[in-house]
């Protein structure tokens, strides 16, 4: 081995003994509760099952469930049997029970019993953690502790997580390596979404709150996906700032409530025909007619509704103009309507952009003035230096007038070409024009194969001249020459 590998197999070494001395800890305290149940879904290692028998050893009453999760378990709403095979035994101890998913549930409901800590360990399929997410979860108790393994980025576990996890009710508490713990909190947590007019102000107000030390979150949620991964974001306040377009902030706002978190809806309000103005100027304020880029009537159109609904509902309403005059005033007064306490953070930006758990977007000048390190007041006179650049009759002004009722203004046809829409078409269709140059190649190479002269000739060549056209191990000859094309009638596209 080179002198890398050796560094890395010692590191991921040291790794490994972290992670199970955690998990000895997390057992540790869970056995100090006076019914501890420790539920394990695992693949085939076996010591991290030590590592928790290890941890609950002070505790006699205290008992260690495993399950053996195998790919070949279907999903819990068919048949969630686990195989055990000859897993059963593999660590003998009175403190531990070798069960199958179905055992195990009738043993926690036969007892009226909670998991005070779960653990999913070697799951790296996205159908197993699902599987077990879906089954085990409502089983932890409050304040009961979650373990998931191989939470990489990308991941199929971590696919899974985002799908299956209500985040409304479990907090990241630290990431070990490939592991996320998480705790399961006694109420709903709280979720602080910001929404407005694209280009309405609401990443410069959104930056002020991610920059508290308690809160965290989504910097800037596209436009045409509601975020619902928070595995990132470890404060207990959630901050998501989203603008209004493909949905309106009401829609996100029932949404996220229906999944159990506390919802606290801020709507910031700037002269809409100053939004609208810089918004046309802007790449996403493309005029289109698809649900990623939605028509600008339309997107104006559910803003004043969200107006509208604020009013109603009595939600925040933050006023741009007067906040970009005296800055510090406002965000006080919205603190105090959202009873949180203030934090001097608002305003001197000690954070970074990469500190904030989820900033993939964002708005480019606020980003050079975050690298730049001016905090508030430096942004601010980067946004008051911006021209107003009004006419009549400017699209901007004509698309007001009509949204906002007068119909003699006549909008002109909006366009397709240039929308995200339109690309990912056109690269589906050069996608499909490969995949039929590939499936005519497949097709020629079966023929040429199977020829009684050409085929025996070309085998031989690839086995005594050029190998590096051989096929893998586990490829037979017999597997490669009954090769069918997939699509012989196909015609090329057009």
């Amino acid at each position: 081995m080179t002198t890398s590998q050796d560094e890395t197999a010692v590191n991921d070494e040291l790794a490994t003994e972290q992670l199970f001395g955690r998990l000895r800890e997390l057992a540790r305290a869970a056995s100090q509760s006076d019914d501890c149940r420790i539920l394990e879904v695992r693949g085939p290692d076996d010591r991290a099952t030590a590592a928790l028998l290890a941890g609950v050893s002070g505790n006699r009453q205290a008992r260690v469930l495993v399950i053996r999760a195998t790919d070949d378990v279907p999903a819990p709403e068919t048949s969630p049997g686990v195989k055990l095979d000859a897993f059963q035994g593999a660590l003998s101890s009175d403190q531990v029970a070798y069960l199958d998913a179905p055992a195990a549930n009738s043993l926690l409901d036969s007892q009226g019993t909670a998991i005070n800590l779960l653990v999913l360990h070697q799951l790296n399929s996205y159908k197993l953690v699902a599987a077990a997410l879906t089954r085990w979860l409502p089983y932890v108790s409050h304040n009961g502790i979650v373990v998931i393994g191989g939470h990489d980025p990308d991941s199929e576990v971590e696919a899974a997580v985002r799908d299956h996890l209500p985040f409304s009710h479990f907090l990241p508490l630290e990431r070990l390596n490939s592991y996320l713990l998480l705790e399961r909190t006694s109420t709903a947590r709280s979720l602080y979404l910001c929404g407005g007019m694209q280009s309405g102000g609401t990443t410069l107000v959104s930056m002020c709150f991610l920059q508290r030390a308690d809160m965290d979150g989504v910097y800037d949620m596209e436009n045409c996906l509601i975020q619902q991964d928070f595995s990132r974001v470890f404060t207990s306040k959630l901050w998501i700032k989203m603008t209004v377009g493909s949905f309106r902030l009401k829609e996100v706002a029932d949404l996220f409530s229906a999944q159990g978190w506390e919802v606290h809806p801020i709507l910031v309000c700037r002269s809409q025909i100053d939004a609208m103005t810089s918004l046309i100027t802007k790449q996403y304020g493309i005029d289109g007619p698809s649900g990623d880029d939605p028509p600008l009537a339309i997107r104006l159109s559910r803003y004043r509704e969200d107006i509208a609904s604020a009013k109603h509902h009595d939600w925040p309403m933050l006023d741009y103009e007067q906040f970009i005059e005296t800055p510090e005033a406002c965000l006080r007064n919205l603190c105090a309507t959202l009873a949180i306490d203030w934090d001097e953070g608002m305003l001197v930006w000690p954070k970074t952009q990469q500190a904030i758990a989820y900033q993939d977007f964002g708005n480019a000048s606020m980003n050079e003035s975050l690298a730049a390190g001016g905090g508030l007041d430096s942004a601010i006179e980067h946004f008051r230096s911006k021209p107003r650049t009004f006419r009549a009759d400017s699209k901007a002004d004509l698309l007001i007038r009509r949204v906002s009722g007068d119909l003699e203004v006549r909008l002109s046809p909006v366009r397709f070409q240039g929308t995200r829409r339109a690309k990912f078409e056109k690269l589906n269709a050069q996608l499909e024009a490969k995949t039929w140059q590939l499936d005519l190649l497949r097709s020629y190479l079966n023929r040429l194969i199977r020829h009684p002269f050409l085929g025996v000739c070309l085998r031989l060549w690839v086995r005594f001249v050029n190998r590096s056209l051989a096929p893998p191990k586990e490829a037979t000859q017999e597997s490669i020459a009954t090769v069918a094309p997939r699509t012989k009638s196909r015609n090329p596209p057009s």
